[in-house]
């Protein structure tokens, strides 16, 4: 929209920009990176300004008014950069090539004592420094101007007990048992769990730049609910406008839940869960009925099902 913008103001004063963006630790071009663009003050600060996207081959292309800038790389699981100062001057291209640290890989396998594979979350718990007690955590933990996701913290008054500076890094839900947790390198304790009918198990993990490791979970059903059905009856996805989870994802996490029925209650959007729960070979642990929250402005809600 911006680079829209400057064509048809048709400025004079605009230079280019542009280079590639590489693998900090293996080299290699970086094909899915966003480079997030500043502009630069006199006094140092940086106002979020463009965004670009490296393709093929890592690389990256734009068009700004001449001036000062910051970039950044921008990547899944390793987050937002340093910053890269450069100028663009009217008329002229800026060569720029960036380099990012890649996030580290925590693939975690979670079955049953039967060695069944299982739907389960996975959780990467961290801790920051005790230099950050007591700061807001949007200040030191993550940058949402940059893209990077919200990160819960413990919400335990900070002391110099490390424990009570835990946040959550990342989490998902497995896929045929297995699921993949990228993160910041850095030590985690990573947490598998399957709702309250089953026990918890965590294992402290370290994981550097480009690097893997691979935890294995067995969870302990320890509550019999034999007679009795997990359900939940108001669960939205991304049909609805309150909410932005996929269907295909929302299912994953019902079973990694330990829901064993769901009611689909998406604002005035009639959802099926049934061809999401089949193509996840989900059957087994998780059955779907179509339902509606129908909203109005001035009635209220009101939730039915079944519908056909």
């Amino acid at each position: 929209v911006y680079e829209e913008e400057l064509r048809i103001r048709g400025d004079e004063a605009v230079g280019t920009f542009g280079g590639r963006v590489y693998d900090g630790v293996a080299g290699a071009p970086v094909h899915d990176a966003r480079v997030l663009i500043y502009r630069r003050g006199e006094d140092g600060s940086r106002v979020p300004w463009s965004q670009n996207d490296a393709h093929e081959g890592g690389a990256f292309r734009g068009r700004l008014e001449a001036g000062a800038y910051s970039a950044r790389t921008f990547t899944r699981g390793a987050g937002a950069g340093a910053s890269v100062d450069f100028d663009v001057r009217a008329g002229e291209h800026t060569a720029l090539n960036l380099s990012l640290t890649p996030p580290g890989r925590i693939v975690v396998h979670v079955v049953d004592r039967g060695g069944a594979r299982l739907p389960a979350a996975a959780i990467a718990v961290g801790t920051y420094g005790a230099e950050h007690a007591g700061a807001e955590p949007r200040s030191f933990l993550f940058d949402l101007a940059a893209g990077e996701s919200f990160r819960v913290t413990d919400f335990v008054p900070d002391t110099d007990d490390v424990s009570t500076r835990r946040y959550i890094e990342t989490s998902d839900f497995t896929d045929h048992g297995v699921a993949e947790l990228f993160v910041r390198p850095g030590t985690y304790e990573v947490w598998a769990t399957r709702g309250p009918e089953y026990d918890v198990r965590t294992e402290q993990v370290t994981v550097g730049a480009g690097q893997t490791a691979t935890v294995g979970m067995t969870l302990t059903r320890v509550v019999d609910t034999t007679g009795w059905i997990a359900f939940d009856t108001h669960v939205h996805t991304i049909n609805s406008l309150d909410a932005s989870y996929p269907v295909e994802d929302r299912v994953r996490s019902l079973a990694a839940t330990g829901v064993e029925w769901a009611i689909a209650t998406d604002h005035n959007y009639v959802t099926d869960y049934e061809r999401a729960i089949a193509a996840a070979d989900l059957s087994r642990w998780l059955r779907g009925t179509v339902g509606l929250e129908l909203t109005t402005l001035e009635s209220g809600h009101f939730n039915g099902y079944p519908l056909r």
